[in-house]
């Protein structure tokens, strides 16, 4: 709804405010009144063509701002839509007319005559003998008479939205099944091939934690040789300085104190216990080395199946 009109310097306007109620407002006066020029400075600031001859003697431009009061939710949707947002539910429309160009903003913003005729119909009709007229838009039929049989169609409309919705729904299913012959034999050997792929791997539960751990060892093999020779230095049977040999010689010592002192047996029997811990030890280190060896072949096998496995959890997944 139009609330407010304000013309300024145009034609034989000097200035102009108008208050428009709910209902029907009246606009009278003589002949030359001016009675027209309002009415068309409502056309000018909708979009309508303008020229320089328009402007008033009281200053270099016109101005002409529409004011509107809007309560339709439906038209706040297509205004928000196009990026005009209602401030309290009210739009301003302002142009200014100057020599060789203009101005509109549409509440504050900057807008093209193009598209303020845009929002024109959806904020005032005017009927006139040469004016448009929103009954000969073809856009405007459908909503016309929707909004005539109100009543009558809402419950219909409503029925067909959720069935056309469903409709939708099932037209796109069906289009994702629908494929020709040649797309589907592709894509049958395709997923077969992956299939094959992975059943031929025959891979076992956790068996990449096992491959990965066996790879580090055998990868590693040198490294833990040397290591475990500097082990053998320091504990082994040798030389005179190993841990071994020094436990020996503390052994006989505490057995010699041990004819003077039966209170030193219990020490006696902890480094027993501990010289004993060593030579096991010391076998169970022996027996791990004479077992341990690179082998060339066991290595070769060991990268190519976790390469097979780690290429399998790249394209399918780690699970």
């Amino acid at each position: 709804m139009l609330t407010n009109l304000h013309v300024k310097n145009l034609a034989l306007i000097k200035e102009a405010d108008i208050e428009f109620g709910k209902g029907l407002n009246i606009l009278t006066g003589e002949t030359g009144a001016g009675k027209s020029i309002i009415l068309g400075s409502i056309n000018l600031a909708l979009g309508g063509k303008a020229s320089s001859d328009i402007i008033g003697r009281h200053g270099d431009s016109a101005v002409v701002e529409l004011t509107f009061s809007i309560d339709d939710e439906d038209k706040i949707k297509t205004f928000q839509e196009m990026d005009i947002y209602p401030e309290d539910g009210r739009i301003t429309v302002f142009r200014r007319i100057m020599a060789g160009k203009s101005v509109i903003k549409v509440n504050g913003e900057t807008m093209t005559a193009t598209g303020v005729r845009r929002i024109t119909e959806l904020l005032l009709d005017i009927h006139g003998q040469h004016d448009h007229q929103s009954l000969l838009y073809k856009n405007n039929h459908l909503d016309i008479l929707d909004r005539y049989a109100r009543n009558e169609l809402l419950p219909v409309k409503t029925e067909l939205e959720e069935a056309y919705k469903e409709y939708v729904k099932a037209k796109k299913t069906l289009s994702e099944f629908s494929i020709d012959a040649e797309e589907r034999n592709r894509n049958v050997s395709f997923l077969t091939f992956e299939i094959d792929e992975i059943t031929n791997a025959a891979i076992k539960d956790g068996e990449d934690m096992e491959i990965e751990t066996l790879y580090r060892k055998i990868s590693n093999s040198r490294k833990i040789t040397e290591e475990l020779d500097d082990v053998i230095k320091c504990v082994g049977n040798d030389g005179i300085s190993t841990a071994s040999d020094q436990i020996t010689r503390a052994l006989n010592a505490i057995t010699r104190a041990l004819q003077y002192d039966n209170d030193i047996e219990p020490l006696y029997n902890e480094l027993t216990d501990i010289e004993n811990l060593l030579s096991d030890f010391n076998r169970d280190l022996s027996s791990y080395m004479n077992s341990f060896e690179f082998d060339e072949r066991k290595f070769i096998e060991t990268e190519t199946r976790l390469d097979t496995i780690n290429n399998l959890k790249s394209k399918y997944g780690g699970t």
